[in-house]
């Protein structure tokens, strides 16, 4: 037996002092990341499975969970 599949999670926080920022760093992150990519000559897959926005210590927050295979 081995290996079927590997597949891990990665999380992001993007933090600004201003909520405009904060989503359009977090947007461009996700245009960048979020599809079908060829490294060393294999297909990644990687796919935004979770999003959220806070806010904390006067911070805006953007979390992005990302699922990668």
């Amino acid at each position: 037996m081995g290996v079927y599949e590997d597949r891990c999670e990665l999380t992001l926080l993007v933090v600004s002092d201003n909520y405009d920022n904060s989503f359009a760093l977090a947007s461009k992150i996700d245009n960048v990341l979020n599809g079908r990519h060829n490294i060393d000559e294999k297909r990644v897959d990687i796919m935004l499975s979770d999003s959220s926005e806070g806010w904390e210590d006067n911070k805006y927050i953007q979390t992005l969970t990302y699922t990668i295979k």
